[in-house]
């Protein structure tokens, strides 16, 4: 006998400048759609604009899209456009460079993987020297 299993909808998005919460809501929509078999482009559309709130639903409204024809590629990509800021490269690369071990090395790992995901073109040799020169000391 087949199961059915009822998903929480994706966390709203609030229109925050962050691209951490950016991605979290477009990835929790994207699963969303797999998980509940949503597949026409429109439909998604529509339904991520319903979870758009606070400034994210005031640019929404100031779009200016024919809802008829909006897909959930360019509505993601315009929020990608607008919501990420645009020096998130350069400020990602500066957290980076500027990332120290401050207490046990598990937390300074997860730390440097997350910012390293949001930097383009690093290379294993470079974060590997980033690596080594966050590490606290020896004593």
């Amino acid at each position: 006998m087949p199961f059915t299993i009822k998903l929480e909808q994706p966390e709203k998005f609030e229109g925050q400048m962050d691209h951490e919460v950016l991605a979290t809501f477009v990835w929790q929509c994207e699963n969303y759609f797999a998980l509940t078999g949503l597949a026409d482009a429109g439909a998604q559309a529509r339904f991520a604009s319903m979870l758009l709130t606070k400034s994210a639903s005031v640019w929404l409204r100031h779009q200016n899209y024919a809802f008829n024809t909006l897909t959930w590629n360019q509505l993601k990509s315009d929020m990608q456009q607008y919501f990420k800021p645009a020096d998130f490269h350069r400020r990602a690369r500066d957290r980076l460079a500027r990332c120290q071990q401050t207490h046990s090395v598990a937390p300074y790992i997860d730390a440097m993987k997350r910012i390293a995901q949001q930097v383009n073109g690093v290379t294993d040799d470079e974060m590997l020297d980033r690596f080594v020169r966050g590490l606290k000391p020896a004593l």
